[in-house]
């Protein structure tokens, strides 16, 4: 059976933040490590992705214009 650990933080949900390692001390005992998120570098692929987004709705406020409807994305 696994050993329990106590958690350091009061969050105990799974998410991108609440990253967790459990290290076993010199002592014998199991302590939570947190992890912190690593810096992520933008990707070329990303950034011509949000490029074409960004025409869609340029394009998007284009048709509504020449219908007489909103000139607002959304």
């Amino acid at each position: 059976m696994a050993q329990r650990v106590t958690l350091r933080k009061r969050q105990p949900y799974n998410t991108t933040s609440n990253r967790r390692r459990v290290v076993k001390t010199p002592g014998g005992k199991l302590v939570v490590h947190h992890l912190k998120k690593l810096a992520v570098s933008i990707e070329s692929s990303r950034v011509e992705s949000s490029r074409r987004i960004f025409r869609i709705g340029i394009k998007k406020m284009e048709e509504a214009e020449a219908s007489g409807g909103m000139t607002t994305i959304g």
